[in-house]
């Protein structure tokens, strides 16, 4: 690999982290805004089923109107 190859290569990876980094920003942010799991603190399978169980409720609570 020369060096213009390796800047390159250097500037792929940066954009890369970039993306990473605001995905783990909105993981943050989705975790602190629901109730933290009791065994785990931020978890995101009880995020997963916490959001699921939001969505049933809401639905229940549709289909009864």
């Amino acid at each position: 690999m020369n060096l213009t190859e390796a800047k390159e290569r250097i500037k792929e990876l940066e954009i890369e982290l970039e993306a990473s980094d605001r995905i783990l920003e909105d993981r943050e942010q989705l975790l602190a805004a629901i109730p933290q799991c009791v065994a785990h603190g931020p978890c995101v399978p009880h995020a997963l089923e916490w959001i699921e169980q939001v969505k049933t409720l809401a639905k229940v609570i549709t289909d009864t109107r």
